[in-house]
C-alpha cells in the first residue's frame, strides 16, 4: 500500500511539474505549470529539441520617460499554464517591472494546436492595468532556443535563402533583401532524426519586424521581434495582429522542409498571393515572362557612372552589338537615361541625384526613337528610377517642403515625441531622406515619371529601385495617415505606389524592383535577384545559397539577374557557374553590364570593372556565348516548369560535383562554385517532374542520382514513364519505365552542357 501511494504521489507530482501538454501527429509540446516550455518534438516519443526549460521565450520592450526596459516572461513572474483540447494558455497576471513601478500588465500567450495543423501557433495578448501611467509598449519578441550540434544548419531568408553553418549570427528587418520572407529554422542533423525547428510569423499583411538567429555549437536561438503599432504611445490593450508558428521538420534538407511549412500558409492566406500566379496577371506579358537574357546599359556597385553610360547613342550601339552577338531577344535595364530640365551635358541629373526629378529624357525625343528601334530588334526596355529616397537638393524637395513627406524616427521614450530624419548617402554624395510610400505626394511623383516613360517615350516597363531591397524605415511622423512606428503600412504604401502608376499607364507594363521581398509580389512584376545569387553556390564555407524562395513561390514571380564583371570573362568558369545557377533555379539569366568605368578614381573596387562588351565580343568568349544561347533555348522550352511551376526537393548527385573558386579579382562572389548544378521542378498541375542539370566547366562529367517519388507526390504508386528531354531544343524521347520508389537517372553532361529528364507522374501502371 505504501508503495502504491508513493507511486501515485510521484505521478501526481510529475503531472503538476509538467503542467500542460499538447500534441497531434505533427508536433508535441509540453509546459511546466509556470509556463516554461520543456518539450518540443515531432511527436510524443521523438527526441526533445529543448535542452533545459525555456523560462524566457517572451520579451516585452517597454518605454517610459527615461528610455527602454525589457520584461522577460515567464521568467520568475507568477505565470500559470492551463490546457484544453487545442490550446495551452500561459497566463501571467499583474506583471510588474523593477525598472518602473508604473508597470502592471496581464500577459497571455495561447499556444494553439488544432487536430490537423502541422504547426503550433502562439498568440500574444497584453492588457495594461495602468493605462494612464507614462509607460508604453515598444516591441514584442518571441524567442525559442533549441539544442544544436556542429552538423546542424541554420536557415535565414536572405534573397532566395541561405543555410549557415554553426556558430553563426544573423539579423535583418523584414521585408527587405536580407529578410525576404518571415521564417527561420535550425537543426536537421541525424543526431535528432533530422528534426529541426521552424519558427515563423504567419502574418498575412507583412508587419514590420526583425528576424534574428544566434547559434553556438550547443544552442541555437531563433527570435522574431515585432515593432508594435503606435510604439511609444499610451495603450490599454494590445494583441499581436497575427499568429506566430512553431513546427518541427523531420527530413532533410532543413531549408526545403521548413519552406513547405511556410508555403502551406502563405499561398492561401497572404495578401501578396491574392493576385494569383503569373499566368493570371495582366502585368506579366509573355515577352516578360518568357524572356531569358538581361543586359544593363552600365552599372557600378560604386554608384558613380561615366558620361557614356546611359547615353542614347551609346546604348543603341552597344545593345545592337550584344543583340547580334547573343542572337536572342532580351531585356535592357537602362540606367542614366535622365537629363533634367537643362539640356546641357554639364547640368544633367546624374545617377543618385535629384530624386524624384528625372524629366525630360536624355536626348529628348531621340531617347524615344532609340527605344522604338531597339524594340523592333527584339530588345525590351525598362529604364531605372528610384522608388524610395528623396534628394534634399532636388527641385521638388525645395519647392514642396519635401521633408513633410519623409519618414521620421523616434527616440524610444514614452510619447515618441523626439523625432529626427533618417539620413542616407551613396556614391554620388547626395543627401537623402527615405520617403513615406503611403503619402499621395510620393506616389504621384513616381507615377508622373513612369507616365512619361511609358506613354511619351514608349518603354515597355520600368524598374523602381530599392522598393524590395530597402528595409522599411519606421515612421513616427504625425502628419502621415498610418500607425506610428510599427504596422503593415510599408506594404500598403508600396502597393499604393504601383496602384497610382497603374492609373496612368494601365495594367500591362511590368513594374520591377530590386530584390525578391515577398510582401510586394502581387503588384511587382519582377525581382532583380542580385542578393539572391550573392552567396556561394556550393558548400565549403560559412553559408550556401538554398533556393527556398522558388520552392515556395515558383509560378508566382519572375526573377532575373546577377552581378557579372569583366574579370568573369577572363576565368570563365565562375561566369558559367553563375548562369548555370540562374538557369537551374528558374531565374532569367544575365544582367550583363555593357559599359562601365575602366580607369581613374571611380573604378569599382568592390564588384570589379563592369564594362563587359568588348570581352563578350571577343572570340575567347565563344564557348560561354554558346552556353548562354543553349541555356536560353532550354529555358524557353521548359517554361512550363521554370516559369510556371515550382522547385522541388533536391536530389543528390554521385559522385558529388567538384568545386572551384574564382581566380580573377575583384569579384562579389568568389565561390565556391560547383562544377555542375541540378534541380527538380514540377509543373503547375503537379502531374510531371523534370530533373535538369547544367555544367559550369568545359570538361565532360557524369553523375548518377535517384528519386523516391513518394517525396514528390502523396498519391503516386506503381511505375512511371521517364523521358529524355534532349535539351536545349528537344523533342523528348522515351527513356524507361521505372518504379516510383526508385527512379534512377544518369546525368551525362558535355562540357558546358545541359541535360534533362521528364517524369510523368500519372503515366505508369499500378
Amino acid at each position: 500500500v505504501t508503495m502504491v501511494l508513493l507511486l501515485i504521489f510521484l505521478a501526481v507530482s510529475a503531472a503538476f511539474a509538467q503542467g500542460a501538454r499538447i500534441s497531434n501527429k505533427h508536433i508535441a509540446a509540453a509546459f511546466q505549470s509556470d509556463g516554461s516550455l520543456t518539450f518540443l518534438a515531432a511527436n510524443d516519443t521523438a527526441t526533445n529539441l529543448i535542452a533545459t526549460p525555456l523560462h524566457n521565450y517572451l520579451t516585452l520592450t517597454l518605454v517610459d520617460d527615461a528610455g527602454k526596459s525589457d520584461l522577460v516572461l515567464p521568467g520568475t513572474t507568477d505565470c500559470r499554464a492551463t490546457v484544453n483540447d487545442t490550446t495551452v494558455t500561459v497566463h501571467c497576471l499583474n506583471v510588474t517591472s523593477s525598472h518602473s513601478n508604473a508597470v502592471n500588465l496581464d500577459v497571455q500567450v495561447d499556444f494553439i494546436l488544432t487536430q490537423d495543423s502541422a504547426v503550433l501557433n502562439p498568440d500574444v495578448t497584453i492588457t495594461n492595468n495602468k493605462p494612464n501611467a507614462r509607460v508604453a509598449l515598444w516591441q514584442v519578441a518571441l524567442s525559442f532556443s533549441v539544442i544544436s550540434d556542429p552538423s546542424d544548419r541554420v536557415f535565414f531568408p536572405a534573397g532566395y535563402g541561405v543555410e549557415l553553418t554553426l556558430p553563426t549570427s544573423r539579423s535583418a528587418t523584414y521585408p527587405s533583401s536580407p529578410a525576404t520572407m518571415q521564417f527561420i529554422a535550425s537543426g536537421g542533423s541525424t543526431l535528432r532524426q533530422h528534426q529541426g525547428l521552424y519558427f515563423a510569423a504567419h502574418d498575412p499583411n507583412a508587419h514590420i519586424k526583425d528576424l534574428v538567429v544566434h547559434a553556438t555549437r550547443d544552442t541555437t536561438t531563433l527570435s522574431i521581434i515585432l515593432l508594435v503599432e503606435n510604439a511609444g504611445l499610451a495603450f490599454t490593450n494590445y494583441k499581436v495582429p497575427f499568429s506566430f508558428a512553431l513546427g518541427v521538420t523531420t527530413s532533410a534538407p532543413l531549408w526545403y522542409n521548413a519552406a513547405q511549412f511556410y508555403r502551406d500558409y502563405v499561398l492561401t492566406n497572404a495578401a501578396w498571393t491574392q493576385a494569383g500566379p503569373i499566368d493570371q496577371r495582366a502585368d506579366m506579358p509573355d515577352w516578360h515572362v518568357n524572356n531569358s537574357i538581361w543586359i544593363n546599359s552600365g552599372w557600378q556597385c560604386h554608384d558613380i557612372f561615366n558620361d557614356t553610360e546611359g547615353d542614347p547613342k551609346t546604348v543603341l550601339a552597344v545593345t545592337q552589338q550584344i543583340r547580334e552577338r547573343f542572337n536572342r531577344s532580351m531585356s535592357l535595364h537602362w540606367y542614366e537615361w535622365q537629363q533634367g530640365p537643362d539640356p546641357s551635358p554639364s547640368a544633367r541629373y546624374r545617377f543618385d541625384t535629384h530624386y524624384p526629378d528625372y524629366l525630360p529624357a536624355r536626348g529628348g525625343d531621340y531617347f524615344g526613337t532609340v527605344v522604338k528601334q531597339l524594340q523592333a530588334e527584339g530588345v525590351n526596355i525598362l529604364p531605372y528610377i528610384n522608388g524610395r529616397i528623396f534628394d534634399q537638393a532636388s527641385v521638388s524637395y525645395k519647392r514642396d517642403d519635401g521633408g513633410q513627406y519623409c519618414c521620421m524616427k523616434a527616440d524610444p521614450k514614452f510619447g515618441a515625441n523626439e523625432l529626427s530624419f533618417y539620413d542616407e548617402s551613396y556614391g554620388s554624395g547626395s543627401s537623402f531622406h527615405p520617403a513615406d510610400p503611403t503619402t499621395s505626394y510620393w506616389q504621384e511623383a513616381l507615377a508622373k515619371t513612369v507616365d512619361a516613360l511609358v506613354n511619351q517615350y514608349g518603354v515597355e516597363g520600368v524598374y523602381l529601385d530599392q522598393l524590395g531591397a530597402g528595409a522599411p524605415t519606421p515612421d513616427w511622423s504625425r502628419n502621415h495617415s498610418h500607425p506610428l512606428g510599427g504596422g503593415a503600412y510599408w506594404r500598403d504604401g508600396i502597393v499604393g505606389i504601383i496602384k497610382a502608376i497603374r492609373r496612368v499607364v494601365g495594367p500591362v507594363a511590368p513594374m520591377v524592383t530590386e530584390s525578391n521581398a515577398e510582401a510586394y509580389m502581387d503588384v511587382i512584376s519582377g525581382y532583380l535577384t542580385l542578393v539572391a545569387f550573392d552567396p556561394p553556390f556550393a558548400e565549403g564555407g560559412s553559408e550556401v545559397l538554398v533556393p527556398a524562395f522558388p520552392s515556395i513561390y515558383g509560378g508566382w514571380f519572375v526573377g532575373f539577374g546577377d552581378i557579372f564583371n569583366a574579370a568573369d570573362l577572363v576565368d570563365q568558369r565562375p561566369l558559367s557557374a553563375r548562369i548555370v545557377a540562374q538557369f537551374v533555379y528558374g531565374s532569367q539569366m544575365g544582367w550583363f553590364s555593357l559599359v562601365g568605368v575602366t580607369s581613374g578614381p571611380n573604378v569599382d573596387t568592390s564588384c570589379g570593372e563592369m564594362g563587359e562588351l568588348d570581352d563578350w565580343l571577343s572570340p575567347k568568349a565563344d564557348p560561354i556565348v554558346a552556353q548562354l544561347q543553349a541555356l536560353a533555348d532550354a529555358r524557353r522550352n521548359l517554361l512550363e516548369y521554370l516559369a510556371h511551376g515550382r522547385l522541388m526537393k533536391p536530389v543528390v548527385l554521385s559522385p558529388l560535383p567538384t568545386t572551384f573558386t574564382a581566380t580573377s579579382s575583384p569579384t562579389r562572389n568568389p565561390g565556391p562554385f560547383a562544377s555542375a548544378m541540378t534541380a527538380v521542378w514540377t509543373n503547375k498541375a503537379e502531374n510531371k517532374l523534370i530533373v535538369v542539370a547544367a555544367s559550369a566547366v568545359p570538361e565532360a562529367q557524369a553523375f548518377d542520382t535517384s528519386l523516391n517519388l513518394h517525396d514528390y507526390s502523396s498519391t503516386i504508386s506503381g511505375s512511371v514513364d521517364v523521358y529524355n528531354l534532349n535539351l536545349p531544343n528537344g523533342p523528348r524521347s522515351y527513356n524507361s519505365t521505372q518504379d516510383v520508389a526508385d527512379v534512377r537517372l544518369t546525368l551525362s553532361l558535355d562540357g558546358l552542357g545541359v541535360i534533362g529528364y521528364e517524369i510523368e507522374l500519372n503515366s505508369g501502371k499500378n
